[in-house]
């Protein structure tokens, strides 16, 4: 017997091709195997299947009569054959039925059917099975998939969309369709859209400006295991010291690329430099739109902080000029990432037109971002944001509502603010990177600091003068684990002769809780009590609580064991109270909440054993125990009230805005039926503890209402309100002032008008009713919805009150908006008003040319007005000369 290969070889086919083609199909089938019969009939119903659906497009057109006669033969003949098969596996027949969705989204052209709505299609009838089946998608199905992926990115550019771009990219990217070149389109569509200035109204462009933010995030996100389980949208970018050793190690290669191209490549460094630098044109497109304050607000610049002062760093020393941002944007690279050519132009003009800012920006002149945005919003009206716009800035209340590790930690100490102004301004712009968790501006803000104080060696008697400067950057290098950055502290405090105090211990341990890095704590702590040092209660709950928050619950519990060990081994020892203080630290309930707060989220019941065990030691909860219980989901309210009220405990300010955050961040984003109930038995609570809402009570839950989703609903509003006045109680400017920013936060924006409405809903006729701080909220709100008219007036009717505008937030929007409108006069009389003001009040306190108002006059107001040619420079103070002419 010959094998089946051997057969074909040895067999003479007949000449004629079709008698040749049955003969070979016959003899294959009769050597067959059973397994092979099975893969060859599913391949047959597969092929048929893509044949029907190449020869008949989904809108049922036939390509031609021929077509439709071989369609039909084929489909016959598949219907004789099927009858006796086997139906396809339920795997199989779900791949087909995907299969044929994607291709008719292919098929259907944009005029049919839109972007969005392909998107959502899309979404809603491929994305699933994709998504299940990421890495091991049939090869014919990721074809067509990246197919549709780049058809819709060329869609985007060729129409100019937005609101698509980041769904788009995020959606490829869960797939594992990683390619920067649809990247690259994507965010030059958004930069064209931006520079071209095609829209209706601000609010729109500042959406825009944040959809290219929130993609720039998105890329950086790609590719990065850490991310994966992450949905939020942040900067994920790697060190200064991570790009240069990338740069270092390139060096080696044999790439000719550009040094300024490998330093912005190297951002994303999780891409190879080659794919990276499709990312280098459009990032030289954003820093250009960033740079213009017509286009970027400050709270989009502050947003996009990280990524600007990276690419500042990176490109230090060899900072782009408009040669090579002319190269980068060649028609090498459109043609790379498929640019419509007339678009690509028009952006290529509009991007070099502001490469003069663009540059100044990344050499570090100006640096808008450093400072935070304004409280009262966020300017674009994204409120749709998880936690509403107040939560992320403080709002009225002015408490910056940061995570746990900052504000039970080091960072809200108020010690690092004290001293000479110029640490307070470093100090200042540390604490917003800390808020931004931005080390990268850190390291810029350190390396300034460092240079200043080498070249003006009599600051060091400041610093020295000032421990807890210092102190707070012990506390940052440990919560950004930067050990490098940490020792060059330590080496700055021995250079000024600063010793190190148990308030530098406790910084470096709220660091390392802030961290999470337990070893550090650990080793540390070992050192501290092998030195035999004096300890506080501070630095012992620092440590406890370090363990606790960094998941060694038992270590925390063993350490809070010592503690008490230690201070009852004392008194035996010493005999009485006094004296063992002298020794040990005589345990508090500070320390035991230390454990408690973390405890509690883990396992309740230890950290209600723990709270027994204190107790029979004599150390009873305090108000800030209560209040930890009270975050707790499964607990009680009024029975957790009424526990406070028999211990005698007085429920704080705390106490309240911990019940309105737990009741109503329950029905965040429910109907507004469930958030009025929500409202309602937060009163009743409070009435069942006998606790009386006064106006700030209702200030505090109008704000809370105002923090939910989109700024809650009209209905929960309403209630307080109705509920405040059957109270007997007036509405007072501070919750009129809530009520304007909710509007101006809510998306969508808010008509012109709305601030003049409730204004008059609650009787605020003029500038003679109500506080400065409505009024100047008033003027910015005005600014905001570009209503220039309005807001000018009140600025003029509080100056005829001789209630001047004297935020310069509110000013600087306020001249913002009038150079934008070519209102150059208007401008320039609010400048000079501002001036006459400021005279003014500096005569009655004798305060003369404004020299010890450095600080009032550098401000970036003052030289923006200076640019812009709005001051009168003979009649300007002699203060304010001095800073513009240094």
């Amino acid at each position: 017997m010959y094998a089946p290969s051997a057969i074909c070889r040895r067999t003479r086919w007949p000449s004629s091709p079709s008698h040749t083609k049955v003969a070979r199909r016959a003899l294959f089938l009769a050597t067959e195997t059973p397994s092979e019969a099975a893969t060859r009939r599913r391949l047959d119903e597969q092929a048929i299947a893509i044949f029907n659906d190449v020869v008949r497009p989904p809108d049922g057109n036939s390509v031609a009569s021929t077509t439709t006669t071989t369609t039909t033969t084929m489909t016959t003949t598949t219907t004789m054959t099927t009858t006796t098969k086997t139906p396809p596996s339920p795997e199989l027949a779900q791949e087909l039925v995907v299969y044929a969705k994607l291709r008719q989204l292919l098929w259907k052209t944009s005029d049919s059917l839109s972007v969005a709505e392909k998107l959502v299609l899309f979404r809603q009838g491929v994305y699933p099975w994709l998504y299940r089946l990421r890495g091991r998608v049939p090869r014919r199905v990721w074809i067509d998939f990246t197919k549709f992926a780049r058809q819709m990115g060329l869609h985007v550019a060729q129409q100019g969309l937005s609101g698509v771009s980041v769904e788009l990219s995020s959606v490829c990217s869960s797939v594992g369709f990683w390619d920067l070149d649809l990247r690259a389109q994507l965010l030059l569509s958004l930069c064209h859209k931006i520079l071209t200035g095609r829209f209706t109204t601000p609010t729109e462009r500042h959406g825009v400006v944040r959809e290219l933010i929130e993609l720039w995030m998105q890329i950086s996100q790609m590719q990065r295991l850490s991310q994966v389980r992450r949905s939020e949208l942040r900067f994920v970018l790697p060190s200064v010291d991570a790009i240069f050793k990338s740069l270092e190690a390139e060096k080696k290669g044999s790439s000719n690329m550009a040094p300024a191209t490998k330093a912005l490549a190297a951002i994303f460094n999780q891409f190879r430099f080659e794919p990276a630098r499709l990312l280098v044109p459009p990032l030289l497109a954003t820093i250009a739109i960033l740079s213009d304050p017509r286009l970027a607000t400050p709270a989009r610049q502050h947003e996009a902080a990280p990524l600007l002062t990276l690419a500042a760093s990176a490109v230090l020393e060899n900072v782009p000029d408009e040669a090579f941002v002319a190269a980068e944007l060649g028609n090498h690279h459109r043609a790379a990432v498929g640019f419509p050519q007339a678009e690509f132009d028009e952006l290529r003009r509009l991007v070099l037109a502001r490469w003069t800012g663009a540059s100044a920006l990344l050499r570090n002149v100006h640096l808008p971002w450093k400072c935070p945005p304004p409280a009262y919003c966020s300017g674009s009206g994204d409120s749709g944001r998880a936690g509403g716009p107040f939560r992320a800035s403080g709002g009225l209340f002015h408490g910056s509502r940061l995570s746990d590790d900052a504000g039970s930690g080091y960072g809200s100490h108020d010690a690092a603010a004290a001293g000479p102004s110029w640490l307070r301004t470093y100090r200042n712009r540390l604490s917003t990177a800390f808020i931004s968790r931005n080390p990268v501006s850190a390291e810029i803000i350190w390396r300034d600091f460092q240079a200043r104080v080498a070249q003006q060696p009599q600051l060091a008697t400041d610093v020295a003068n000032t421990p807890g400067f210092l102190d707070y950057w012990l506390f940052f290098w440990c919560a950004m684990r930067r050990p490098v950055q940490l020792q060059q502290t330590l080496d700055m405090m021995q250079r000024v002769q600063l010793r190190a105090t148990l308030k530098s211990y406790t910084a470096m341990m709220h660091g390392w809780k802030t961290s999470r890095d337990t070893k550090k704590v650990t080793a540390f702590w070992a050192r501290l009590m092998a030195s035999g040092e004096k300890l506080d209660s501070h630095v012992w709950a620092a440590h406890i609580s370090a363990l606790i928050e960094g998941g060694k619950y038992q270590d925390g519990i063993v350490a809070l064991a010592d503690m008490m060990t230690r201070w009852k081994r004392a008194v035996a020892d010493k005999g009485s109270v006094e004296a063992a203080r002298e020794t040990a630290v005589e345990p508090c309930i500070e320390v035991v909440n230390a454990v408690y707060s973390g405890l509690i989220r883990h396992d309740a019941k230890a950290a209600r054993e723990v709270l027994s065990w204190a107790a029979r030691h004599g150390i009873h909860a305090n108000v800030r125990t209560y209040n930890m219980l009270l975050k707790q989901p499964s607990t009680n309210v009024k029975e957790t009230l009424a526990a406070m009220l028999n211990n005698s405990i007085d429920p704080d300010a705390a106490t309240f805005s911990v019940i309105l955050e737990t009741i109503l961040d329950a029905v965040d984003g429910r109907e507004p039926a469930e958030q009025v109930r929500a409202v309602e038995q937060i009163l009743d609570v409070m009435a069942e503890a006998n606790l009386r809402a006064n106006r700030e009570t209702f200030a505090k839950m109008l704000y809370s209402v105002a923090s939910l989703n989109n700024g809650g609903s009209d209905e929960a509003i309403a209630f307080v309100q109705s509920r405040m006045r059957a109270a007997g109680m007036t509405t007072t400017p501070h919750i009129v002032t809530i009520l304007i920013q909710r509007a101006l936060a809510r998306n969508p924006p808010p008509p012109t008008g709305t601030t003049q409405a409730i204004l008059r809903e609650h009787g605020f006729d003029s500038v003679s009713q109500g506080d400065q701080t409505l009024w100047e909220c008033v003027v910015s709100a005005h600014v905001f919805v570009d209503d220039v008219d309005s807001a000018l007036a009140v600025h003029t009717d509080l100056a005829r009150e001789r209630r001047p505008v004297s935020s310069i937030p509110c000013l600087t929007d306020l001249v913002k908006a009038l150079l934008k409108h070519e209102r150059r006069e208007d401008a320039r009389r609010v400048v000079a008003d501002t001036i006459t003001n400021w005279q003014s009040r500096a005569a009655e306190v004798g305060a003369g040319d404004g020299g010890s108002y450095d600080r009032y006059w550098r401000n970036a107001f003052w030289h923006r007005a200076h640019e812009e040619g709005l001051l009168d420079m003979q009649q300007i103070p002699d203060g304010l000369r001095r800073v513009l002419i240094r």
